[in-house]
């Protein structure tokens, strides 16, 4: 296992040290499946709420995610990202440096929405070290006002139809 991780499998004295500074031992990152050469970066978030093609009503939106896991235990910090395209590219608004709650972890948006207005969401961990993978992309819509429904129009039949009654 050590000539994978790039020690030297001759030296004992290399397993006590720390060579990427995450608190754990080379030896015992060897023991837990993790490089002891570079610090590993904790896993990717998942959306909690809105959940993907919610409605939201209602002031303030919150955004939740559930936690990443970090392999080597460093503190967690998040950054969320929304966007008013589906593309990515038309920020919103942005929340850096966001500490980890305890099992979730959530940000209030400020930014004003605009009724009817689709947003876009995703969010990235980092240890300090390293950056997760983005959570998937969750979409909500806002709307406070709940609009009356189209005029329904007619698809099939169109003009005058006659049906043969059925005579039992």
């Amino acid at each position: 296992e050590e000539e994978y991780v790039r020690l030297d499998p001759d030296d004992p004295t290399d397993g006590p040290l720390d060579f990427d500074n995450d608190g754990y031992t080379n030896a015992e990152e060897c023991q837990n499946g993790t490089n002891p050469i570079v610090s590993n970066a904790p896993n990717a978030p998942s959306v909690n709420a809105p959940f993907n093609g919610q409605l939201i009503s209602q002031t303030p939106v919150s955004l939740i995610i559930n936690n990443s896991e970090d392999p080597d235990g460093d503190r967690i910090f998040y950054t969320f990202s929304v966007y008013s395209d589906s593309t990515l590219t038309q920020l919103h608004e942005r929340f850096e440096d966001v500490p980890e709650g305890q099992n979730t972890t959530s940000v209030t948006l400020t930014a004003p929405l605009t009724e009817d207005g689709t947003y876009y969401w995703r969010v990235q961990a980092t240890d300090g070290r390293g950056l997760s993978p983005y959570s998937n992309v969750a979409r909500f819509t806002f709307s406070q006002v709940n609009n009356a429904p189209s005029t329904p129009v007619t698809q099939t039949p169109q003009g005058a139809v006659v049906i043969n009654p059925v005579i039992f």
